[in-house]
């Protein structure tokens, strides 16, 4: 996948052609930082975010030009930030793909938008949900064909259909390593953080991607932690 527009980021859903959709248009990738003592940096996701409530590892879309571990931690920065020039990454793996149809991108709302916007949001502070406003009063955008959208920082943003992004879709984990239970505080993007025992995430009421991917990440974890001692 590629693409050259202005201030072009990877937010946005990559839909298959039975609808099914997954988060990042370029590919997505989070962080599996653990402590040698064993425990897990884990995200309990604010609800407004994909399979919010769920116990996750930090992590979301990749922008063009970064590679899945720049991309790891800069969201585990942005979503929690803990300090990560105090990690080493010690390897990563794919643990999610599927082919794709098209892309649902975001851009940002100009301010010579904020008409179109006006009335719409006015109804969103009356209904106290703008997503039932959306649902009410739908709003298109004639610069870029663009839907009216609220998520992603509690923010509007323009949704436009992409067909020209339409590769497969890949989630990477990124295992790294950080000397001790590192400081954090929650963004908007987290409604609790917790460094987990690596042997009770399964307790945890977890993502369910996350869940199905734990087994390979356990094993990847352990080959890379063998490898670095030969």
């Amino acid at each position: 996948m590629s693409y050259e527009g202005p201030e072009y980021r990877g937010d946005g859903w990559a839909v298959q052609a039975d609808g099914n959709r997954f988060w990042g248009v370029l590919g997505a990738a989070g962080l599996f930082l653990i402590t040698p003592d064993d425990r897990v940096l884990l995200q309990l996701r604010a609800l407004w975010t994909n399979r919010g409530g769920t116990w996750a590892i930090p992590g979301g879309a990749r922008n063009p030009g970064e590679t899945a571990a720049q991309a790891a931690q800069r969201e585990t920065w942005e979503e929690t930030s803990i300090d990560t020039d105090r990690i080493e990454v010690l390897g990563e793996l794919v643990t999610a793909a599927a082919p794709l149809d098209h892309v649902l991108r975001r851009e940002h709302v100009e301010d010579a938008d904020e008409p179109l916007l006006a009335p719409l949001k006015q109804l969103a502070e009356k209904l106290g949900d703008p997503r039932e406003a959306i649902k009410a009063q739908p709003v298109t955008n004639p610069r870029n064909g663009g839907q009216a959208i609220f998520g992603l920082g509690a923010r509007w943003w323009w949704e436009i259909k992409d067909e020209n992004l339409n590769d497969e879709w890949t989630y990477t984990t990124v295992i790294a390593e950080c000397p001790e239970a590192l400081d954090f505080s929650a963004t908007s993007e987290s409604t609790d953080l917790r460094w987990c025992p690596l042997s009770e995430l399964e307790e945890m009421d977890l993502m369910p991607a996350f869940r199905e991917a734990l087994p390979v990440i356990r094993e990847e974890l352990a080959a890379l932690r063998k490898q670095r001692e030969q």
